[in-house]
């Protein structure tokens, strides 16, 4: 069964799709342990959601993706709002989405709890802890915008998953 931390590992070759990535740079870019990437990478491969390539890099199936991330993350690892924090805007707080969602009050789009996050709202747990630190630590524009993505698929109403799964879609087809 996969994992939060496998979901965070495929949306990061995702993102960089034309890097060789060692399991050491996916941990340390991640935030995440050796050993749970080594273990995740195996889950994934087991899943369908990646293959390798002659020369040992992994390659995401990109319909086995887009399936698994608009029809199950929601179910696997819903997103639930908490309460009003500071942190990293995600979800409809995100400014990939700021020309698609009108939001009528800035004050509560989703933020992912994080101490030295620089935006206020509700907080919305990130599908694995580390994202924020991750983020932090190697920052990734690709990444952060997939992972907004998501979390409006996870916690988002109909209209702004509508919106979320078209731009999903679109980033599958222009990072193969």
């Amino acid at each position: 069964m996969l994992k939060p931390q496998d979901c965070i590992i495929l949306l990061k070759l995702i993102a960089n799709s034309q890097k060789e990535w060692s399991q050491r740079q996916l941990a340390d870019s991640l935030a995440i342990s050796l050993g749970e990437i080594n273990a995740g990478i195996k889950r994934l491969l087991e899943a369908g959601l990646l293959r390798k390539d002659g020369s040992k890099h992994f390659i995401y199936i990109i319909r086995a993706a887009e399936e698994f991330l608009i029809y199950s993350v929601k179910y696997l690892f819903p997103g639930k709002p908490g309460e009003y924090t500071r942190g990293i805007a995600t979800g409809i707080g995100a400014s990939l989405f700021h020309n698609k969602i009108a939001s009528s009050n800035a004050d509560f789009l989703p933020v992912w709890p994080d101490a030295q996050g620089e935006q206020q709202g509700v907080a919305l747990k990130p599908i694995y802890h580390s994202v924020p630190q991750a983020l932090r630590n190697n920052p990734d524009q690709g990444f952060y915008e997939l992972l907004a993505i998501i979390d409006v698929i996870r916690s988002g109403r109909a209209r702004e998953r509508n919106i979320a799964v078209q731009l999903l879609k679109d980033k599958l087809e222009n990072e193969k």
